[in-house]
């Protein structure tokens, strides 16, 4: 008998150099990531990647098992 493994939510805020590697990494590895970055335009490849882009850091986060934040200040 098998048994499939739960979904693993990954949130990612912040969609820069390192934050949208890490989506893209996350996403390859077989994780649902949900991101978020002020500026919307910025997400289109991890969207294009088959992330979730979120309209709000608290919409990114609701469900998320581990949150990662990748912004400046």
């Amino acid at each position: 008998m098998t048994t499939q493994a739960p979904a693993r939510t990954v949130s990612v805020l912040g969609l820069g150099l390192m934050g949208e590697a890490l989506a893209l990494a996350l996403r390859k590895a077989g994780f649902a990531v949900a991101a978020w970055n002020r500026t919307a335009a910025k997400g289109a490849a991890v969207a294009a990647a088959g992330a979730r882009l979120a309209a709000t850091p608290a919409d990114a986060v609701a469900g998320a098992q581990l949150v990662v934040v990748c912004v400046k200040d």
